[in-house]
């Protein structure tokens, strides 16, 4: 009449510990680790060392019954071996505090192999790693649902890739007088029966993957050749078209040899490419992504900060890194007529560009009053369902208009 449970915990940052102290004070943590396990379970638990810095425990001694009374009484006792474990740590003359992130498997007599359960519980503890540190998790049927949908979606954008299944949509930017002044590109997935893969879904699967690379290099490519098309047009021979960069494809040793080469091979003339980067680059080397920025505008190339001020970036980051124009991220556009903090942030980006002698994009602007509204405080370009939503290729190509 006992259910049991396999726990698998990690101790969070371990790395940190290992590069900062070395990894004798490492292997001086892991044993304190251990100890306090042996303290902290029962005589009838089994302990293991699984990896690095992995630890698995057979808990035993859960009564069984309702089945959300039995996960409540695994989570205490998670809970309160967590808590035991997240004590201060003597290394030496050295005191360190750390976290656990832990995942759990329920079991009763052997109805599941061994296999099973190290898999179920393995996907609980990835999934408290991916909300955290500190956190914990117990398996459920969806977390393994989500594994064998993402292992199909990857084999599905693999292919997509290869057989260039996507379109790029566009989505008109236009300037206080609504002129069509260009167009950021955002990429679509369509499917045989007409529907869509969602970006949410496959774009962070390609930068988890490294898909992103091939992925991206396909809408620049696509970017240059519509640029290419639009030097027909003497209406759209002026507009400048942007598209997205993540920062995995920005950092390639290749990437600025790469957008050269596409610019040469379109005869892409300059100011009409525009690259949007978001603030996570900025995380990086400074010094190397202004050396690449300053090659590209070399070759007529834009480039524009996205989501601005919704992630890490700095004002030493503007002075530093020669960026023509400023987008205000849609969170901040949709609710600033109700938010007086949100009003203030967008009037402060704004004021920051004029300052700063940049372009400011204003994202998401779906209603009069917001545009009116960002007009009056100075904005000088704006993007959203006020004016037109994304638009296949050949729709935005085959229009004549410079307004809408």
């Amino acid at each position: 009449d006992e259910t049991g449970a396999l726990i698998l915990c990690d101790i969070d940052k371990f790395k940190i510990l290992n590069n900062t102290l070395g990894s004798d004070m490492g292997d001086l943590l892991l044993k304190r680790v251990a100890e306090r396990l042996q303290n902290s379970t029962k005589s009838n638990s089994f302990l293991a060392r699984l990896s690095a810095n992995e630890f698995a425990i057979v808990l035993t001694g859960i009564s069984s019954g309702n089945l959300a009374n039995v996960k409540q009484q695994l989570l205490t006792r998670i809970y309160q071996l967590q808590e035991q474990l997240q004590q201060p740590y003597q290394l030496n003359s050295y005191t360190h505090l750390c976290s656990f992130s832990a995942g759990a498997s329920l079991f009763e007599d052997s109805q599941l192999n061994a296999e099973t359960l190290m898999t179920q519980a393995g996907l609980a503890l990835s999934h408290s790693k991916r909300k955290g540190i500190g956190e914990v998790s117990l398996f459920h049927q969806e977390l393994a649902d989500a594994v064998t949908k993402r292992v199909k979606l990857e084999e599905q954008l693999r292919h997509a890739i290869k057989q260039q299944e996507f379109e790029l949509y566009l989505q008109p930017q236009v300037n206080s007088i609504e002129e069509i002044t260009g167009a950021e590109a955002l990429i679509r997935w369509p499917q045989k029966n007409g529907s869509f893969i969602s970006p949410a879904d496959f774009i962070p699967l390609a930068e988890e993957t490294g898909l992103i690379i091939p992925l991206g290099y396909w809408i620049t490519e696509r970017a240059c050749s519509i640029l290419q098309q639009w030097q027909q047009d003497p209406v759209k021979s002026t507009l400048q078209l942007s598209i997205n960069v993540s920062a995995k494809q920005f950092q390639q040793p290749d990437f600025v040899e790469q957008v050269k080469g596409l610019i040469k091979a379109h005869a892409v003339k300059k100011h009409q490419l525009k690259l949007e980067l978001t603030e996570s680059l900025l995380m990086d080397d400074i010094s190397d992504i202004t050396n690449k920025i300053q090659q590209l505008k070399e070759v007529g190339v834009e480039f524009a900060l996205d989501d601005f001020g919704t992630g890490y970036s700095s004002l030493s980051y503007l002075m530093q890194i020669p960026f023509d124009t400023l987008k205000i991220d849609v969170s901040f556009v949709r609710n600033m007529l109700d938010s007086e903090e949100k009003a203030q942030i967008v009037h402060t980006i704004i004021q920051l560009g004029e300052s700063l002698k940049l372009n400011i994009v204003a994202e998401g602007v779906e209603t009069q009053q917001q545009f009116d509204y960002l007009s009056r405080l100075g904005c000088s370009n704006f993007q959203g369902y006020l004016f037109s939503k994304p638009l296949p290729e050949a729709e935005f190509s085959k229009s004549n208009n410079s307004s809408i």
